[in-house]
């Protein structure tokens, strides 16, 4: 965890995925993640294969979750 959170701290900008056809649990562990990073003034990038499903539309930074580079 040390390694990870050193690695964390000393980048500027985050790459955020999530896997194929994503669920309640993967969006909503992505968002917090985003909402993490944010915190810490961390420049995030957020890509999914799919898309948010409609259902999870209404939560906060959904819109940020690209599905193209």
């Amino acid at each position: 965890m040390k390694k990870a959170s050193e690695k964390i701290l000393d980048s500027k900008k985050i790459l955020v995925l999530s896997h194929k056809r994503p669920d309640g649990d993967s969006i909503g562990s992505q968002l917090g993640l985003i909402a993490a990073l944010k915190k810490i003034k961390k420049g995030v990038f957020c890509i999914n294969e799919d898309p948010v499903p409609e259902v999870f539309s209404f939560l906060e930074n959904t819109d940020i979750i690209n599905t193209k580079i």
